[in-house]
């Protein structure tokens, strides 16, 4: 079917949640992405909540409960780690959306799609490390450092070129040209 193969070529999981029973399907995608065999998933809500970081579990939980007893047709965007087979964390990405409900409004299914995104996340880690190594480097330097945009403009300064101006750091100062 050409949804599957839509699924496979995204990389992403496909969940199916019916909140009455607890019971969840996962596609075959979302196991391996994991590290599991589709039968080693938990089939119900308590047993996914059980591999998640306990750090995430209480924001999860909060918004998936408000995602539940919202009435909007907006979709459900989480991101959370969870624990493979391996034991590793994996950062992922869940969206979901309560797709009926009964009469008085309560959910009646919930279907969502998951993927991972650990390499996302080490990348944002390594990027804030190095901004924060830079920032060191530059706010510490004996040299005035600035930056200016196009108009020449300056965007940037360091302390040091601050007080070689003759300022705290918090005035205006123009290059003169």
């Amino acid at each position: 079917q050409w949804v599957d193969l839509v699924f496979d070529a995204t990389d992403l999981g496909v969940w199916d949640w019916n909140p009455s029973t607890n019971h969840i399907v996962y596609n075959e995608r979302c196991a391996r992405l994991l590290g599991y065999a589709p039968e080693e998933l938990p089939a119900n809500a308590r047993g996914w909540r059980a591999m998640t970081h306990p750090d995430d579990l209480p924001r999860i939980n909060a918004q998936f409960r408000a995602h539940v007893t919202d009435r909007t047709s907006a979709a459900l965007r989480l991101e959370y780690r969870t624990r493979a087979k391996d034991g590793r964390w994996v950062w992922v990405q869940n969206w979901g959306r309560v797709i009926e409900r009964d009469d008085a409004g309560r959910a009646l299914r919930a279907v969502g799609i998951f993927q991972d995104i650990s390499q996302l996340k080490h990348a944002e880690a390594a990027l804030r490390e190095s901004e924060a190594r830079l920032r060191t480097i530059v706010e510490s330097s004996p040299v005035g450092i600035f930056l200016c945009d196009a108009e020449g403009q300056v965007v940037f300064r360091n302390q040091t070129i601050a007080l070689i101006h003759g300022t705290d750091g918090t005035e205006e100062f123009g290059l003169g040209w």
